[in-house]
């Protein structure tokens, strides 16, 4: 069986290249080079993973196909199977499967991945009651409200410290307590 990732850019593999993944800019990257460099990790046997920027011309229906949103333009739905891996845009309705990071959607066709990416992980050494509140994320993604300086302020009024991380895919600073709120605006987050 031949497993397809297409990609806008080729990946090193992140357990070789940790910075390639550190970059929140890059969803495309990020959610499909990662997918395949996890099971290629896995060495899984009678599966043929390939990462591409460009699909053969002579694939098999019983081929799948692992995309994002950004390469949509390069599938032909009714040739393989196709599993759009969904980040922040649209979910596209001709594909057969989902890949989401959001657990609330897992269902038959949505298949739950966890995120973030497992780069510069470091254990945290939260105190309680807690003080440091962070989230990571792209800025984009974040519900608005939150992202206010008036808003981080009042919570400083309360004692805490509230910060948000939009450059990096990982948390660099103390933190008591990780956030993520989504912006309720975002395509798959209006429920």
């Amino acid at each position: 069986m031949n497993v397809y990732f297409i990609a806008k850019q080729l990946g090193s593999n992140y357990l070789m290249q940790k910075k390639d993944y550190a970059n929140l800019c890059n969803g495309n990257f990020h959610h499909v080079v990662y997918l395949y460099w996890i099971l290629k990790n896995k060495k899984i046997k009678n599966i043929h993973l390939n990462l591409v920027t460009n699909l053969p011309k002579n694939m098999e229906k019983s081929d799948i196909v692992f995309f994002h949103y950004d390469t949509k333009d390069k599938i032909d739905f009714n040739n393989y199977i196709t599993v759009q891996v969904i980040g922040d845009y649209p979910k596209l309705e001709q594909s057969n499967y989902y890949i989401t990071h959001n657990p609330q959607m897992a269902d038959e066709k949505h298949f739950f991945m966890h995120f973030p990416l497992p780069v510069n992980i470091k254990k945290l050494n939260p105190v309680f009651p807690p003080k440091n509140f962070v989230g990571v994320g792209s800025a984009h993604s974040f519900n608005k409200t939150i992202l206010k300086q008036s808003y981080i302020d009042r919570c400083k009024k309360y004692g805490i410290n509230l910060k948000f991380i939009t450059d990096v895919n990982y948390c660099n600073t103390k933190a008591d307590v990780f956030i993520f709120l989504r912006d309720k605006k975002l395509h798959l987050y209006r429920k």
